[in-house]
């Protein structure tokens, strides 16, 4: 193998075509990049695996020679801060080594044969969305909050993605809150043809996030027996996904509420920080609503360190009501609004407190209580 790439390409493709390179792997080519020069293609593309994840990136070069050799990623990374962006970088395999020339230096690493790097079985052949990632991937980020950080449900730490005729609906729950968002199938360029759920670990959404984040551009979806994947016109990841049935939901929405408000989400924002002060070892904080005054009030008490209680004016009506929380999970979800105001509807202190963007009806954010505290 022997191509030539710029610098900034160069980083590039060990950033991205790096990422899941797994350290102190048993197998060496777990720890390793490998790179393949194409001259049909005037590419150079990077692969990793996990077993679990496979990811590729490619980038244009200049390619004299073509070949592929697996290279540790931990070194291969650590010389790429040491280039810069208008370099011209030569890469030249000379049996097992790869030598890199800038123009300032040469370094030589030691890599291995590239035969035996687990290929992934991609589902590539099998399309069933497109989209912009700009649209897709913030929601995604919104469902990541609310998942379990436990493997010991594999349902409950993945993210449920559900393509029903009209809508694709992404869910997420650790079984203390939950949220749900719903995008129209309008906002597809390619849509399925057929319903179909998909559980998503979180930790390999949180790789497709960081792959695709970077760039407002086309992605698609593919999914078959097992195996889910998102690709873009350089750049690939699939992820075996999660056999089970996710929670019916659903069953735990109440269908009214006695209480439903708006307030300004920075308001929120600030008052659950100052809470946190106060909040004790459960993080527990209280929501008290009036009717009288239209205000909702917010109390926490810690017994060694204080007490705190702060009212916020609220729009809309409602009967007096109180409903206890997390507010770690309470903040959680306030944050991953944008709009301005966020409105909170609740029953009573046995009843979850859920909230919603009143400028939309795509989505929502629930809090379980807190019973007995």
């Amino acid at each position: 193998m022997k191509c030539i790439i710029n610098g900034e390409q160069f980083k590039r493709i060990i950033s991205k075509g790096g990422r899941v390179a797994e350290r102190k792997a048993q197998n060496p080519l777990l720890e390793s990049v490998l790179l393949c020069a194409s001259k049909e293609h005037k590419s150079l593309r990077a692969e990793t695996t996990n077993l679990e994840l496979w990811t590729e990136f490619t980038v244009p070069a200049s390619v004299h020679n073509e070949g592929k050799i697996a290279i540790p990623a931990r070194p291969l990374a650590a010389l790429a801060p040491y280039v810069r962006n208008n370099d011209e970088i030569t890469l030249e395999q000379e049996g097992h080594v790869l030598k890199i020339s800038t123009s300032t230096g040469k370094t030589a690493l030691y890599g291995y044969y590239a035969d035996n790097f687990p290929l992934s079985s991609s589902p590539k052949k099998e399309k069933i969305f497109g989209i912009k990632s700009g649209i897709l991937l913030p929601l995604f980020k919104r469902a990541l909050v609310s998942v379990a950080r436990s493997p010991l449900k594999p349902e409950l730490a993945s993210v449920l993605t559900k393509f029903t005729p009209y809508e694709a609906i992404i869910a997420s729950t650790d079984g203390f809150r939950l949220t749900e968002v719903r995008l129209s199938k309008e906002k597809f360029h390619f849509y399925p043809q057929e319903a179909r759920d998909i559980l998503i670990p979180s930790r390999s959404l949180e790789e497709i996030i960081r792959m695709f984040e970077e760039d407002d551009e086309e992605i698609f979806g593919y999914y078959h027996e097992g195996m889910f994947g998102v690709a873009s016109s350089s750049a690939s990841i699939f992820t075996r996904t999660v056999e089970g049935a996710f929670p019916a939901y659903e069953q735990i929405i109440p269908s009214r509420f006695a209480v439903s408000i708006s307030l300004p989400r920075a308001s929120l924002v600030d008052v659950l920080r100052h809470a946190s002060i106060f909040s004790g070892k459960l993080y527990t904080i209280s929501l008290s609503f009036s009717q009288k005054t239209n205000e909702l009030l917010f109390h926490t008490i810690d017994q060694d360190v204080g007490e705190f209680s702060s009212t916020l004016a609220a729009q809309g009506t409602g009967e007096d009501g109180e409903v206890v929380c997390n507010w770690r999970y309470f903040l959680d979800g306030v944050q991953g609004f944008l709009s301005d105001t966020i409105t909170l509807s609740f029953n009573n202190d046995s009843t979850p407190l859920l909230m919603r963007d009143p400028g939309s009806s795509q989505g929502f954010y629930l809090v379980m209580p807190m019973r007995g505290v």
